[in-house]
C-alpha cells in the first residue's frame, strides 16, 4: 500500500514571509497551533483517498477550516 501524501502549503514567497514576519500572532490561532496536533485527521481519512490522480488537500487542513468557520 502506497503512503498517502497531501498538497504541500507551507512554501510561500520571499513577499509573504517579509508580511508573516511583522503581523503579531493571534491570541487565539496561535495558541491552538501550539496545543493540538490535528495530524490525526490524516491518518484517520488516508484510506479515504486515493494516491492516484492529483495530490488533495490534507485532512488536517481541511478539519482547521471547518473549525475556524465554525468559531
Amino acid at each position: 500500500m502506497e503512503t498517502m501524501s497531501y498538497k504541500q502549503l507551507n512554501q510561500i514567497s520571499f513577499t509573504d514571509l517579509e508580511v508573516y514576519l511583522v503581523l503579531p500572532k493571534h491570541p487565539i490561532w496561535s495558541r491552538v497551533a501550539e496545543l493540538i496536533d490535528f495530524s490525526f485527521a490524516d491518518e484517520i481519512c488516508a484510506p479515504l483517498y486515493s494516491c492516484r490522480g492529483p495530490k488533495p488537500y490534507a485532512p488536517a487542513l481541511k478539519l482547521k477550516f471547518h473549525i475556524v468557520h465554525r468559531y
